[in-house]
Parts: structure tokens; C-alpha cells; sequence
């Protein structure tokens, strides 16, 4: 959660708008709010790891697994939480499903055990997951770090969902889409621009965040 408030980012907007005039606003401040909802939604969509959600949740009877509903994407599962999500327990170790298949070319049809070994999951299917061996009908909770959709900000008065180190690329996200609505060419260049920016800037903390693994995000 961040600190910034949205209003501190949309008065930075209006003056690069050249719209400062309570009286006559070219964009009422709920529109700039939603692009400003948009932008984090944005983010999230091209940089996962920029809203984890780390907690224990429950699993169900069986091997496959699906994220909690207001998830896009898991990211890892971590250690077993016992019964009821408070009890730490082993890791959980993340494995190919391919090759634990030649291993272990019965896992899914093994006996039932509330203690997860391992986890398999594909990134073309973000959203579930499999455990080994099978959850029982009484399933375990485990630790799950998962990406989730940010909470839109409800008045211009509340803070940025996504950490304040957003704020900048945010801003070039809310200029993009309220430079799109204008017809002339001079908008629609500066659109084309803050694009760019939000873009970029997204890029070039990726690149930061590989050369420095434990750089803040």
C-alpha cells in the first residue's frame, strides 16, 4: 500500500494539462481518478511482482489447485500452514510436472495426505496449480505469494494502492490517456509520449531489479 494520494498526482496532472481552473476542468477529477485506477491496473498487467498478495489459503481435495479469486497470477507457494493457517510447516519444493512425471508417474492417484511435498505449475495457465501428494477432503492451507488485482482507489482523498515508487510511472500513465482525448496532432504526440514514459520507466525498473536482486520493489 502506498502513502501518495491520488489528488497529489492528479494536481501534478493538471498543471502538465494546463487545466488548473476549478471552473472550467477539461477532465473532472473522476476521470482522471479512473485512468489513475487504470494505470495501476497497467502496471500490475505488465509487471506481476508490482501487487503480491503473501497469506495462507486453503487448499482443496486433490491435486489441482486454483489462486484466490481476486489473483492473476502465482508466483511461488512456500511452506505447508497446517489445519488451520497458523502452523508453519516444511517448505514446499516446486518441481517440473513433466519430469516429476517420470519420477512419479502415479502422483495423482496416490494416497491422500495433507502435507504437500511439492508444487508444479505453468505460467501459461497463471491461475492454477497442482500439488503433490493429493490434498484429502480435509485440505491444509499452505503459504501462497500470489499477484493480485489492485483495489481501485475510491476519492481522489485516498492513497495509491501500488507502492509509492509507482507514482511517477502512474502519472505518465493518467497524462497518456487525457492527452488521447483530444484530437489535434500536438495531443496526440504528447499521448503517444507519456506512453512511451510509462513504458519505459516500467522497463528500466525491471532491468534495475535484475541487476540488483534485492533492490525494494
Amino acid at each position: 500500500m502506498g502513502t501518495i494520494l491520488a489528488s497529489s498526482i492528479i494536481t501534478k496532472a493538471r498543471k502538465i494539462l494546463n487545466d488548473e481552473d476549478s471552473d472550467l476542468y477539461a477532465w473532472d477529477d473522476s476521470i482522471l481518478l479512473g485512468y489513475l485506477n487504470d494505470g495501476q491496473r497497467a502496471i500490475v498487467l505488465l509487471k506481476p511482482n508490482a501487487s503480491i498478495t503473501n497469506a495462507p489459503v486453503q487448499l482443496v481435495a486433490g491435486v489441482k489447485q486454483t489462486i484466490p479469486a481476486s489473483g492473476i497470477a502465482l508466483m511461488k507457494i512456500g511452506h505447508n500452514m497446517g489445519i488451520a493457517g497458523t502452523t508453519r510447516g516444511g517448505l514446499i519444493r516446486n518441481v517440473d510436472m513433466e519430469q516429476y512425471g517420470y519420477m512419479e508417474p502415479d502422483w495423482a492417484e496416490a494416497s491422500a495426505t495433507p502435507i504437500a511435498d511439492v508444487y508444479m505449475f505453468d505460467p501459461d495457465d497463471p491461475t492454477h496449480f497442482y500439488v503433490a501428494p493429493p490434498q484429502p477432503a480435509t485440505p491444509h492451507y499452505v503459504e501462497m505469494i500470489y499477484s493480485s488485482s489492485p483495489t481501485d482507489i475510491a476519492t481522489t482523498a485516498g492513497a495509491i494502492t501500488l507502492n509509492d515508487v509507482y507514482a511517477g510511472v502512474l502519472l505518465n500513465y493518467v497524462l497518456y490517456r487525457a492527452y488521447a482525448t483530444e484530437i489535434d496532432p500536438l495531443s496526440t504526440g504528447l499521448s503517444d509520449k507519456y506512453y512511451r514514459l510509462f513504458a519505459q520507466e516500467l522497463g528500466l525498473k525491471a532491468e534495475a531489479e535484475q541487476a540488483n536482486p534485492t533492490r525494494k520493489r
